[in-house]
């Protein structure tokens, strides 16, 4: 279980890193009194989740997309992993959305039910399939949650194949391929 939780952290921050970026760049291009309500939010330590909906009730242009986006996270922060796994599969199932941002919120939300009591392992498994496919920009963390499933409900040799594909794939991001040989030294390759 700790090496799980290790591996979960390590996945968590590399995603988390991806969505600065993504959220940095949104705010860069537009400047708008959305941006405004965030700063002030985080300045005046307000009930940041109700700052996100407000945002995400009245925003413009990509501002409710990124505040569901951020919402999520500070429920990450707090510790409520259901709870940012429900915006997260929200944010997923949302066709208004792009596939792009849809699939993140996938990845973002699997870590979360990862880390979620009672939570429907199968039903994420299967959500995840589409995005292994080699086409897909998040095929290598699908994978990889998917590793992590597989070790959960005891599939050793499942965990072992996905994560020998991983370490083995020379296009797979490099902290990703070093998770994976670790967990294949752990599982026994």
């Amino acid at each position: 279980a700790t090496l799980l939780a290790v591996v979960l952290e390590l996945l968590v921050r590399e995603i988390d890193e991806l969505i600065d970026e993504v959220v940095q760049g949104a705010i860069d291009r537009t400047a708008s009194d959305a941006t405004m309500k965030v700063e002030a939010a985080l300045y005046m330590e307000v009930n940041i989740v109700k700052a996100f909906a407000a945002i995400e009730a009245d925003g413009k242009a990509g501002y409710p997309l990124l505040a569901r986006f951020q919402k999520a996270r500070i429920l990450v922060r707090q510790g409520d992993s259901g709870g940012a796994a429900a915006v997260y599969r929200g944010l997923s199932e949302d066709d208004s959305i792009d596939p792009i941002y849809r699939d993140l919120a996938l990845i973002l939300g699997a870590v979360q039910e990862l880390n979620t009591t009672g939570a429907e392992l199968a039903g994420l498994e299967a959500r995840l399939k589409p995005l292994m496919d080699g086409a897909s920009s998040w095929r290598f963390s699908a994978t990889e949650i998917t590793g992590l499933l597989a070790m959960r409900a005891g599939d050793k040799a499942r965990a072992r194949k996905l994560y020998a594909s991983l370490a083995g794939d020379g296009r797979a991001p490099q902290g990703v391929r070093a998770r994976a040989q670790e967990m294949l030294s752990i599982i026994g390759q």
